[in-house]
């Protein structure tokens, strides 16, 4: 019987050491309403932005989703629905990836006049 449990151990440990190694993965949520008005980020802009701000910064690839968000501003404290686009890079975990990310945030902030562009972060385990 022992020598059954160690041999299953030995399985499972050999098992979690294959297992791929955490790595981050970010998401950011690009609010497409422009201003007050209702003018909106169409399809051509939104690809211009991408091939100019995103493209550059993560050439080996990444997602772009699209979604409908709401939030409430902080400037005006009114909930605004608005077409969102997410994008999902995976990335290593340091410092030139994550200037990358915010410098896309904050190109897209300056580009269409957004207040914010939502990031989360995450650790997960994946291969390819």
């Amino acid at each position: 019987m022992r020598a059954v449990l160690l041999a299953a151990s030995v399985l499972l440990l050999a098992g979690c050491a294959a297992a791929p190694a955490c790595r981050n993965h970010t998401q950011l949520y690009f609010g497409a309403a422009i201003g007050e008005d209702g003018e909106r980020v169409d399809e051509a802009a939104w690809r211009a932005f991408v091939e100019r701000a995103i493209l550059p910064r993560f050439p080996d690839g990444f997602t772009v989703m699209d979604g409908q968000g709401l939030w409430r501003s902080p400037s005006t404290g009114r909930a605004v629905s608005e077409p969102t686009r997410v994008l999902l890079v995976l990335h290593a975990d340091d410092a030139e990836s994550h200037s990358r990310l915010e410098a896309i945030a904050a190109d897209y902030k300056a580009q269409f006049r957004q207040e914010s562009v939502l990031r989360v972060d995450q650790c997960s385990a994946y291969g390819f």
